[in-house]
């Protein structure tokens, strides 16, 4: 007759039956400790392995490379001394530019690299800077094969073009974004259309403006809520600017029905747009926000 299994019995004096149950689990415990300790010891020596491939893997250590930088810079941004935050930015950006000028990075990250200049010189209002970060990030851009970086490049593109003044180009190319984004990438190309009804509105077109904006303020798209309130906001604000008289002014002489002089006056650098998640922006942003890139490979 086969004897049955010896079951742990608690060696307490203590009747309560949550210290017994304690005391068997601590027995069956001793006698695994050492099955325990190999399994451990595996983990561990797994972790490393994978540790040091991610290291060797090229995309992985190019985006490790480009999201230290992009912290780096997004820490700046948010740190509320002026002072502290030039010199911040200064050092995320040539961190920014390290990772743009390495040719051990994968071309999706030079290129979002560039990107993140291309703010960062908007910001300071270093146009022909703006306009190399972009020339840049679009020749990398075309090696990287990714759909929605290079709609995003397009939006960077325009965004340059309309902090220039030339409003009738960005509103070209804000548009170029818009019907190439499509329904595939609706935050892209909403973005696209609150490019161009602002190009239009800077022209002076304040009618065709309120009819492009028309198109987005009833929509829901869930993933672009930010986008739908700017749309609203920026409809509200031309409607409400289109029902107020302008006020009267003296006459200097000039033709009455002379067309209204529009500024040509820096416009708001697109990181003053509303964006990811990420990094805080003002309450009145003139040009259009350029919403996360989606993760290298994706079409």
């Amino acid at each position: 007759m086969a004897e049955s299994p010896e079951i742990p019995s608690p060696t307490t004096s203590y009747s309560d039956p949550i210290y017994d149950r304690l005391e068997i689990v601590a027995q069956r415990i001793l006698r695994r400790i050492g099955l325990i300790i190999a399994a451990l010891v595996v983990i561990v020596i797994v972790a490393v392995f994978s540790h040091q491939a991610m290291k060797n893997n090229p995309t992985a250590a190019s985006a490790n490379q480009f999201l230290t930088a992009l912290s780096s810079k997004q820490d700046a941004e948010q740190n509320r001394n002026p002072a502290e935050r030039t010199g911040l930015i200064d050092t995320a950006q040539k961190a920014l530019i390290a990772v743009a000028n390495d040719e051990t990075v994968t071309p999706y990250y030079r290129a979002r690299a560039q990107l993140e200049i291309v703010q960062i010189a908007l910001d300071r209002s270093q146009l022909s800077d703006a306009s190399a970060a972009v020339a840049k990030a679009k020749e990398w851009s075309g090696k990287s094969d990714n759909a929605d970086l290079d709609l995003a490049v397009g939006l960077s593109e325009a965004a340059v073009a309309l902090q220039k003044g030339d409003f009738a180009p960005a509103e070209q190319l804000y548009a170029s974004v818009e019907r190439a984004a499509g329904a595939n990438f609706p935050d892209r190309q909403m973005a696209g259309v609150l490019g161009v009804a602002k190009a239009m509105e800077l022209q002076g077109r304040i009618d065709d403006a309120i009819a492009k904006l028309e198109t987005l303020i009833n929509r829901s798209d869930s993933n672009a809520t930010m986008l739908v309130n700017l749309a609203k906001n920026e409809y509200w604000t031309l409607k409400r600017r289109k029902a107020t008289p302008a006020p009267e002014t003296p006459s200097t002489g000039a033709t009455p029905n002379a067309a209204p002089v529009i500024p040509g006056a820096t416009v708001a650098p697109i990181s003053a747009q509303v964006a990811p998640p990420v990094v805080a922006t003002p309450v009145t942003p003139v040009v259009t926000p350029a919403p996360p890139v989606n993760p290298e490979g994706a079409k």
